[in-house]
């Protein structure tokens, strides 16, 4: 709150950090993009090799992963789990 009403140092762990970002408030239910919108956002992404979908219930992760084969194309698809080391 103290940065939106223009203040332009915080306290973080007792130590005084300047701020030096621009801060805004949007009055929005949400700012995260709907399945529709990222298929469209990957879509215009050439030559994706490998998609990892990190975010989501399992099942909403399961059913994404397969909309992003069938209506992308891309095979591998990848539905990590809590700390699983990948190697790209």
């Amino acid at each position: 709150r103290n940065l939106l009403e223009g203040d332009r140092n915080i306290i973080i762990d007792d130590n005084e950090i300047s701020v030096k970002a621009t801060v805004n408030f949007t009055e929005s239910m949400s700012s995260h993009a709907d399945q529709k919108q990222l298929l469209t956002w990957l879509g215009h992404i050439k030559d994706v090799k490998k998609v990892f979908v990190t975010h989501g219930e399992d099942n909403v992760r399961s059913i994404f992963a397969e909309k992003i084969y069938k209506e992308l194309g891309i095979e591998d698809v990848t539905l990590p789990i809590l700390n699983q080391e990948v190697v790209l």
